[in-house]
Formats: structure tokens, C-alpha cells, sequence
């Protein structure tokens, strides 16, 4: 926004930025009761925009991309947004900006409340922040005051802005906001500043041999944030030809609904539903499919509301005597690990998963599973959508035709903090015998 001219409407709403992109303007409107403490004040500030609220008070607003001097959206890759300045007054009236709906978020010092509703909630820690001048100069008070959000498949998002005193006096608030800055993830570097020098531990020598992994009996972290949910007791309910699935009461009052996003063919129709807690999905093979999951309210198709965070296992990652290969690629996630698999990403930012070990038997306790089972597995984490898509492959190197199964369920021992890896004890080689003496005649 840096050389955009800028409209007000009455009382400071809308706001339009004129050509923040070639043939881009940036509008702001209100979706909830706004009042201004200085109208005058909204617009921008150099290359911040600024919005003014009366303090206490709080207001929804819709940042929309627009076709220039329309109100028409222009088309959704990527948008990135930077909040700054979140900060309090000495008199005690705190700022919160949430945000929801988005792909990822960066703070360097905030952190993040999740409502139920999704939505991220971002409060100030610190009193009277200098005001940033210069998107590209930041000083470290400056950074650890803001965040930046990026959306994606949108051009239009929606910002909680709230200002709240302990007393509820208070004037106004300015809240300031731009697109990429300083504050972004990739444009700031964060190191530890030296310490007193200490002698350097000698370095812990790489494991010589693969590690050895055991599940744990609880989780060696816990987050209230994720979602538990499981298949054990679920009744399951098949569609014509094994599609749409759906799982009821995976959770209290949730459904987990699997439908195809492409054409979709089993091999064997019967064998879609679940195996104990293991949910299973059969695929005519050579083939693939595009699986759409999502939560829904128990017997019906409404979504349950996004987030906190949702975590997925895959389990059986291998391929048939035959030369049928599996390959499973997941997207928008936040998290993932593996023991032994190593995903390859594509252009599209799909992170594609493929077997490397032939005829894996199948898991059947989420929480007791071995090397082999645990090295042919996955976790995937997905935070802000209570919906997400999976990509299931069957590749085909050998004659053989058939059909081939894939396992999914909640956490289980493939967990990030269900398991733990360690280096296997080595045997001490025993020492070689002292040299035979010479002896001269």
C-alpha cells in the first residue's frame, strides 16, 4: 500500500486502497457493528494500513482483493497479510486480532488461542510498541508484536479486531496490517544470541545401524487442542460400489464421511469400511483415486466447525511380489512425520509418500506395533479445516492386476509423540591379543 491512494467512507468504512497489485484494489468492510474513535485516522500510515476502533469495542471485518474500481474478487492463489503493533496501554486496554480459514500462520513471540470456532486468537504481551515505519526494518520489539497469515484457493478473508479494558474506559486503538513484511516467515532470521563460552561437548556420534522404535504406552505430550477421535466402535455405512463411506460417532456427535473426488473404482467393494479401528479403502489396482475426508455433525452433511487440529495415520505403506506399488499424498497440512518414509513434494505442494518394503502385514493394535509395521506408516496433522484430501495410488511394474487396500485411522503409535526411537546397543568387539614377543637365537 505504500503509494495507494486510499477512500473513506462515512464514519471510516469501507476502505478502499487503490492498486496495492497492477489492476488490484485492496476493500475493507464491516460485518459487524463499527464505530470509529477517529475516523480520520483509517486509511494508511507510509506503507501500513491503519484502522481505527473505539476502545473498548471490537469489529469483524472482510479484507477483500477486488478488481480495480470494481468490487469484483479476483482470482485466489496465495495472499499473504502482516498484523503489527499488537500491544496494550499503561491505562490497560490490550488488542486481539483472530483470524480463521487460513493455510498457515507466523509468529516469532505471539502465540495462538484456538477458539472452538477455529479461530486463532492473537492477544498483546507487551506495553506501547513503537509503530513500525519500514516493512523491511523492523526492530526485534517491532517483530515479536506481530504475525503474518496467509490464505490460499481465496482473495476474500475475515479479521476479528478487538480492543478491551480492564475498566472499560478507554478512546481508540489503531490496528496496523499490510502484506508481506519483516514479520513474514521467510523474510526475518531469528538466532540466539552467544552465550558464555563453554567447552564444547565432543559430538554424539551418528546411530551405525537403523534404529529401533517402540510404541509408548501414553503420549509423551499432550495438546488439548487435538481432536480425539477413533473407529473401534463405529458402525459403518457403504454407498453403492464402496462409495461414499461413512463412520459414525467417531468422535461424540461426529461422523467421519469419506467421498470420491475423481472417478473412483474398487476391486473389491466388500472390503471398504474397516478392519477393527482401522479404517480401509479399497482400489482397483493399477489405479487412483482423490479422497475427500470430513467431519461432519452425526447423520447428517453439515461440518463440524474447523479445527483445532485434526491428526491422521496411514498405515501399510508396501508393495505386492507383483510389483504393485503404493503411493498416498496428502496436502494443506501442518504436520507430518514418519519414521522411515521420506516424502517427495511436488510442484503442487502435494507430499507424496511411497512404499519401499514389499508384503507388510497388516497392523492390528493402533498402539502396539512393530519395526516393519511402524516403518511402512505415517502421521499427517491438519489445523483451521475439518476437511482435507488424500491421494491414493496404485502403480503398477509388474503384469499383475488385482486390487489393493489402504489403512488410515486417528493418532496410533505412527504418532510424532507415541513412539520412541532409539540406537540399538552395539556388542564391544573383544580386543585383539597382545603381539607374540620376538625372539633372537
Amino acid at each position: 500500500m505504500c503509494d495507494s491512494a486510499v477512500e473513506v467512507g462515512p464514519g471510516g468504512l469501507p476502505l478502499r486502497y487503490k492498486e496495492v497489485a497492477p489492476g488490484v484494489d485492496l476493500v475493507l468492510t464491516n460485518l459487524s457493528t463499527y464505530t470509529a474513535h477517529a475516523p480520520d485516522l483509517n486509511g494508511r500510515s507510509g506503507c501500513l494500513g491503519r484502522l481505527n476502533i473505539a476502545a473498548p469495542g471490537d469489529a469483524v471485518i472482510k479484507f477483500s482483493l477486488v478488481q480495480a474500481g470494481t468490487d469484483v474478487p479476483v482470482s485466489a492463489p496465495t495472499y499473504e497479510m502482516t498484523v503489527f503493533d499488537l500491544d496494550s496501554s499503561p491505562a490497560g486496554m490490550t488488542e486481539k486480532v483472530g483470524v480463521m480459514n487460513y493455510h498457515s500462520i507466523e509468529a516469532v513471540k505471539l502465540v495462538p488461542t484456538i477458539s472452538d470456532a477455529g479461530i486463532a486468537w492473537f492477544t498483546a504481551t507487551e506495553e506501547a510498541v513503537p509503530n513500525p515505519s519500514n516493512l523491511d526494518d523492523m526492530t526485534t520489539e517491532q517483530i515479536e508484536a506481530s504475525f503474518s497469515v496467509t490464505y490460499t484457493d481465496t482473495s476474500e478473508w475475515v479479521v476479528h479486531f478487538h480492543a478491551q479494558s480492564v475498566d472499560d474506559t478507554g478512546n481508540g486503538r489503531n490496528f496496523f496490517f499490510a502484506g508481506a513484511s519483516c514479520a513474514s516467515a521467510n523474510r526475518h532470521e531469528c538466532t540466539c544470541p552467544p552465550p558464555t563460552p563453554v567447552p564444547t561437548p565432543a559430538p554424539t556420534p551418528p546411530c551405525p545401524v537403523p534404529k529401533v522404535c517402540s510404541c509408548l504406552d501414553e503420549a509423551a505430550t499432550s495438546d488439548e487442542r487435538y481432536v480425539d477421535w477413533n473407529m473401534c466402535t463405529s458402525a459403518t455405512e457403504t454407498g453403492h460400489r464402496g462409495f461414499p463411506i461413512r463412520y459414525k460417532e467417531v468422535s461424540p456427535s461426529v461422523d467421519l464421511v469419506l467421498t470420491n473426488l475423481t472417478a473412483y473404482r474398487a476391486n473389491d467393494p466388500s472390503k471398504n469400511g474397516r478392519n477393527g479401528c482401522i479404517g480401509q479403502l479399497n482400489i482397483d489396482a493399477p489405479g487412483n483415486a482423490v479422497i475427500q475426508f470430513t467431519f461432519v455433525q452425526s447423520g447428517t452433511d453439515t461440518p463440524v466447525a474447523v479445527g483445532p487440529i485434526y491428526e491422521m495415520s496411514v498405515f501399510d505403506l508396501d508393495s505386492s511380489k507383483g510389483g504393485m506399488i503404493e503411493k498416498v499424498g496428502v496436502e494443506k497440512y501442518a504436520r507430518l512425520d514418519a519414521i522411515s518414509l521420506s516424502p517427495t513434494i511436488s510442484d503442487a505442494g502435494i507430499a507424496w509418500f511411497e512404499a519401499t518394503s514389499k508384503a507388510v502385514p497388516n497392523p492390528s493394535n493402533l498402539n502396539d506395533m512393530t519395526q516393519e509395521q511402524l516403518d511402512a506408516s505415517f502421521s499427517v496433522t491438519y489445523t483451521g479445516t475439518s476437511q482435507w484430501a488424500v491421494h491414493f495410488h496404485a502403480v503398477k511394474e509388474g503384469r499383475r492386476t488385482g486390487g489393493r487396500n489402504f489403512f488410515f485411522s486417528g493418532s496410533s503409535c505412527a504418532s510424532a509423540n507415541r513412539h520412541r526411537c532409539e540406537c540399538p546397543a552395539q556388542e564391544a568387539r573383544p580386543e585383539a591379543p597382545p603381539p607374540m614377543p620376538v625372539v633372537h637365537r
